[in-house]
């Protein structure tokens, strides 16, 4: 039977899910676990290595060597949060509380002999990531405790209002709760998962018309956003437009089949007799961008998540999903190909370095892994094409781009995937690069 008491879904939980990963172009969902702290102490070879091994989201490993400098340094409150957090995400819940709970007691200790903005914001940081262990293993009032003392020492961190509200929602208090998360949103109005959050409450209370509201002017902002569609998809079914619900799940249920919303919307649609067709839209097919007069093949296995074709400004994302050995997740990989008119000439090389200053700047511990000049299109097109690794949005990813000029623009393609999944996607990349082409006229 159809169960009408799960249709709203909110796929936020303590450890990320992968999300789909668009960098500077995409506002990824957060965990709300923060993120770990550089450690105060002399710095050495073994340090640098688990701090990389978090950048890489190698959890267990980092986990393991956090574990040795905590040998020799035991109240080092910086190791401590970075061993907790990571323990977090590795599912060592119980572990992860008991370290947690000792750089708690440590840094109180620390505050009350002298107060220090920097400490107390680490504690925050610290009850945070508290608290989400705590809703892990269902300790709801424990949770609750932990935000409420990290709101004390900090209160201008929008995940504490977040978790709170969160806890308060699993103890089915829906009209508490949406007070916190409105309050983590008058601290980040970008947080799309408070504003889902607070869809969610109204959703508890069976106030349809105010969570259909929120998701509408959500997905005006957001309008590839599967989750966002597919709760708006919920509301109208409760409010018996099932013709409207079933359109928009059809849409994400056939534009990306393999993501989680993919598989609930076609499972759903098959329960209400609803043929799906989800193979047209992963096989390999020519796009053409007629305003600008180029083509390229979109590789197999990859949807079109957006298009947008103007004169002087084209833009498509392409999405797959992958799955990633060392989340033991399914990984959305982000595909796309850009091309802008150039208002003063340029040569790639020149493209290519700006555009490198871009992506460093929008993003954390940018790396250049290789770069190579290369052959693009089928004209053969002088480009440089260049790896790297770097944290947008909080997520660790690995990508590759290439960049090259075409008659009076500029073309970029990028690749952005996870650590484990990107040799699975460069060969996609590799294709689409090279299948670019002019439009005969």
């Amino acid at each position: 039977m159809f169960n009408f008491k799960k249709l709203f879904i909110h796929l936020k939980n303590g450890v990320a899910s992968a999300p789909l990963i668009r960098a500077a172009l995409f506002v990824a969902a957060a965990c709300c676990l923060s993120s770990a702290q550089p450690a105060l102490c002399a710095d050495n070879a073994t340090e640098a290595a688990a701090g990389n091994y978090m950048q890489k989201q190698e959890y267990s490993r980092a986990a393991e060597l956090y574990s040795q400098l905590l040998n020799d340094d035991t109240d080092n409150v910086h190791l401590l949060f970075n061993y907790g957090t990571s323990l977090t995400f590795v599912n060592q819940q119980t572990h992860a509380i008991e370290i947690l709970n000792k750089c708690s007691i440590a840094l109180e200790k620390k505050l009350a002999a002298k107060d220090d903005s920097i400490e107390a914001e680490l504690l925050a940081h610290v009850y945070n990531n508290l608290s989400k262990c705590y809703m892990s293993v269902a300790e709801y009032d424990a949770a609750i405790d932990a935000c409420e003392k990290g709101i004390k020492r900090f209160n201008n961190l929008s995940w504490l209002y977040f978790n709170l509200g969160e806890a308060l929602l699993l103890k089915n208090d829906p009209k508490n709760a949406m007070l916190n998360f409105q309050k983590a949103i008058a601290l980040d109005p970008s947080d799309i998962s408070a504003n889902l959050k607070i869809v969610e409450c109204h959703y508890a209370t069976q106030n349809y018309n105010e969570a259909g509201k929120i998701l509408v002017e959500l997905s005006r902002f957001y309008p590839e956003n599967s989750e966002i569609l597919f709760n708006l998809g919920s509301v109208y079914y409760k409010q018996n437009k099932a013709d409207e619900a079933i359109k928009i799940w059809k849409s994400i249920a056939e534009r990306e089949p393999e993501s989680k919303f993919g598989k609930i919307s076609k499972n759903w649609l098959l329960e209400l007799k609803v043929a799906v067709d989800t193979t047209a839209k992963l096989l390999a097919e020519t796009v053409e961008c007629r305003l600008m007069s180029f083509s390229f093949v979109k590789p197999q296995n990859f949807y079109i998540a957006k298009a947008s074709e103007a004169e002087d400004n084209s833009l498509y994302m392409l999405s797959a999903h992958i799955y990633d050995d060392s989340s033991k997740n399914t990984a959305e990989i982000s595909l796309s190909i850009s091309a802008q008119i150039l208002t003063e000439p340029q040569d790639y090389k020149q493209f290519s370095k700006n555009w490198q200053k871009n992506q460093a700047a929008n993003g954390q511990n940018f790396e250049l892994i290789a770069e190579k000049e290369m052959p693009a299109g089928r004209n053969s097109k002088s480009a440089l094409m260049w790896e790297y690794s770097a944290i947008y949005n909080g997520v660790g990813i690995k990508g590759a781009t290439i960049a090259f000029i075409n008659k009076n623009y500029a073309v970029l393609i990028w690749l952005n995937a996870t650590p484990a999944t990107f040799s699975k996607a460069i060969d996609s990349f590799y294709s689409l690069a090279k299948s670019f082409d002019d439009m005969r006229q």
